[in-house]
């Protein structure tokens, strides 16, 4: 038991969202050493199986909450059964009731939702707080099915013993609260059957429990009502934690801010428990530094308290679940200190036998490991974790292990392993409709296919890739602060869609993933979801590869008419044939080489590419002239976009009007119009030099040399930016 708390005691002392009191993060008191493979082996070894039989009350309380997080109830509950009677200190008897009372609303659920495991919509259990390794998690899905009246009975029962055990500690108001917010509670779960005959048999199960609360109160009142500050600590104590999360921050938030004020005995410290569960919500709304900051303080906080006469019953749970929440807060600002903190989480689970707890916390191991460059490490790793998602009960829980080894080998650049780990994911995702999943898993996909070589492949992968990320971004049930991360995923993808199918030469698919780019930037634009700058960035990628996969068009034709010309020239005679030499000769540039079709483009070489352009058939003409206007659109659509530059991104401005211009001479060149050509040559060798890109500027100059002496273009300009956002 606590004395009464102050406003200067213990983690309740820091303002939740706040800042912890306004300290930064010490992260150079984290652990900062590379693991050793002797320790990582030793972390990543299972429990002995089976685990030997708790030895008194405060094990037993441990093994059922363990129990719990693995879903196994019915062994939950015979171990607390079992227990039950043992004689104990009061503080122990609380932690085993507490973890039975747990072990009883879960198990009613579950015969409630028919077996159903709740839903994920589309995330997976990877993505819940009861899957992330945290002992401090279970979710509140209680209430969903009828409650018979044997299970309030024996709900009932647990409340009375649970309020006399603390009452026999020595906290009458934390007794009287846990009566109070428990009894409210049971009058839910007996309002819940349908049946009218089944309600009224229910709530007079529930009366004694009701009653009893009310009666309490109602004392109380004749001297001091129950303060709103302890009714809050109990209920974040008591009850289960809701499913959604901003519901459990509001009410851990009053909770952690009252705690301090309490001027009441309270057994054992709430503080640290409520603590990691707000860090934990405050990681699952993207608050990372806060809820770093307040995991290193429940750590301090769980040090003193575990090293006062009479220890801290929570230590273990609050210090895994804290450890748990650094692995992955830590993860892009030090990974090795996420490294650190995982391997002490599961150093605390020597005697868990919980194998979504374990694996969870060995992927945030693995993926810290990636990021450290620890090949060897990651690689054993990654083979463990392979191994240990099949022990895991529900296929959704395999998502993210396999996703993480899959990253891993990839990086390790062992294809076939990856390969096979990815396949997995894609299946599986497919099978729960978890588009989110299966997004991640193409773009490693995508990936391994370039890496390799198959661009093909890794086209294909790249636009599923974008489908998913576009149907997540405008599904209805996606939160709005998650809707700017899957349109960016969005935008990136199609981005690289459209300089894949550039290099593969897909002028079609270049073009289909264009527009895709456009019309996202014209629903964001003014939203809000993404920054006008980025958005517009991203137009103006899109419109001049649009130039480009027009101006590919326009020399594929071209390239197909004068194929058709020098072979119908060829069937004519000598005669015409050098009618057909003369004509071409006259319509090219000085020398009478010119007038080249896009044939020399693609590595051609000869006549039999040129097109006499003053002595074209009808025909021809109007499929020249019909191939140039949709790149001459094209252009025009990519210069007023980059007209509507963003203020501050005039030099990003600059180096896409240098790109346009020298691709433009480049197509011009192709095309046979040698002083257009040269005129944009010129422009972009000057655009170049004001941007200080001599590699550029000289390259062009060359060029303009080149064709100047009569030369053919030997290429088509610059390729799109590899990573232009």
């Amino acid at each position: 038991m606590t004395a009464p708390r102050s406003a200067s005691s213990g983690t309740g002392t820091a303002h939740p969202g706040d800042g912890a009191g306004g300290r930064v993060p010490d992260l150079a008191a984290v652990p900062v050493q590379v693991p050793s493979m002797a320790r990582l082996r030793e972390a990543l070894r299972g429990p002995e199986t089976p685990l030997p039989p708790p030895r008194g009350v405060r094990e037993a309380a441990v093994r059922v909450r363990d129990l719990v997080h693995a879903e196994r109830f019915a062994e939950a509950l015979y171990v607390a059964e079992r227990f039950r009677s043992v004689p104990a200190p009061p503080s122990e008897r609380l932690e085993l009731l507490r973890a039975q009372l747990t072990a009883a609303l879960a198990a009613h659920d579950e015969r409630g939702a028919h077996g159903e495991r709740g839903a994920h919509d589309g995330r997976g259990a990877h993505e819940g707080r009861a899957g992330q390794g945290d002992l401090a998690a279970h979710d509140d899905r209680a209430g969903q099915g009828p409650t018979s009246p044997q299970d309030l009975v024996a709900l009932q029962e647990l409340v009375r013993d649970m309020v006399r055990t603390i009452e026999d500690a020595g906290a009458p108001e934390q007794a009287s609260a846990t009566l109070e917010v428990l009894g409210a509670h049971l009058r839910r779960l007996a309002a819940a059957p349908s049946d009218s005959s089944a309600s009224a048999t229910a709530a007079s199960a529930a009366a004694p429990a009701g009653a009893s609360a009310h009666g309490r109160h109602r004392r109380r009142r004749d001297g001091d009502a129950i303060p709103p500050g302890l009714l809050a600590v109990v209920g974040c104590l008591e009850l289960p934690r809701p499913g959604a999360v901003d519901v459990e921050q509001r009410a851990l938030r009053e909770a952690l801010v009252a705690l301090p004020e309490l001027q009441v005995a309270l057994v054992d410290d709430p503080g640290p428990l409520l603590a990691v569960r707000y860090a934990q919500d405050l990681e699952a709304i993207g608050w990372l530094p806060e809820a770093t900051r307040l995991a290193l303080d429940v750590l301090d906080e769980a040090s003193r308290l575990e090293a006062r006469e009479g220890g801290f019953a929570d230590a273990a749970r609050v210090v895994v679940s804290a450890h748990a929440v650094l692995a992955r807060t830590l993860l892009e600002e030090n990974p090795l200190a996420a490294v650190g903190h995982a391997l002490a989480a599961l150093e605390g689970l020597r005697e868990v036998e919980d194998p979504p707890l374990r694996v969870g916390l060995i992927t945030e191991l693995l993926r810290a490991l990636v990021r450290c460059d620890l090949q060897d490490q990651a690689t054993f790793t990654a083979g463990r974790l392979a191994s240990l998602t099949r022990t895991l009960p529900h296929d959704e829980q395999r998502i993210e292990p396999l996703l993480a080894v899959g990253a891993q080998r990839v990086a390790a650049r062992r294809y076939d392993g990856a390969m096979v780990a990815l396949g997995e994911v894609q299946s599986l995702s497919a099978q729960l409709r978890d588009r989110r999943s299966r997004l991640e898993a193409t773009r490693l996909l995508a990936r391994l296919h370039h890496e390799q070589g198959q661009g093909l492949e890794a086209l294909d992968q790249l636009r599923l890739a974008a489908a998913d990320a576009r149907w997540v971004a405008d599904d209805l049930f996606t939160p709005l602060a998650e809707r700017p991360r899957f349109i960016r995923a969005e935008l990136d993808a199609e981005a690289l869609v459209l300089r894949h199918a550039l290099d593969l030469g897909r002028p079609a698919e270049a073009a289909a993933a264009s527009r895709e780019v456009v019309r996202r930037v014209r629903s964001e634009r003014g939203t809000g979801s993404l920054p006008d700058a980025l958005l517009w960035d991203h137009e103006a990628d899109a419109r001049i590869g649009a130039m480009i996969a027009e101006g590919l068009r326009a020399a594929a034709e071209l390239r197909a008419v004068g194929a058709a010309d020098a072979g119908d020239a060829a069937g004519a005679g000598n005669a015409a044939d050098a009618a057909g030499a003369a004509d071409a000769g006259d319509a090219g540039s000085p020398g009478g080489t010119g007038g080249t079709s896009g044939t020399r483009v693609a590595g051609g070489s000869g006549g039999a590419g040129r097109i006499g352009r003053g002595h074209q058939t009808d025909g021809a003409r109007g499929a020249g002239a019909k191939a140039r206007t949709p790149y001459e659109k094209a252009r025009r659509e990519a210069m007023a976009t980059l007209e509507r530059v963003p203020e501050g991104h005039e030099t990003r401005a600059s180096y896409w009007g240098a790109y346009l211009e020298d691709r433009h001479a480049a197509m011009l060149a192709a095309r046979g119009e040698r002083s257009r050509a040269l005129k944009a040559a010129r422009r972009a060798e000057r655009a170049w030099r004001q941007l200080g890109r001599e590699d550029e500027a000289v390259r062009i100059a060359e060029e303009i040399a080149h064709w100047s002496s009569g030369g053919a273009p030997r290429h088509a300009g610059p390729s799109l930016p590899t990573d232009p956002h």
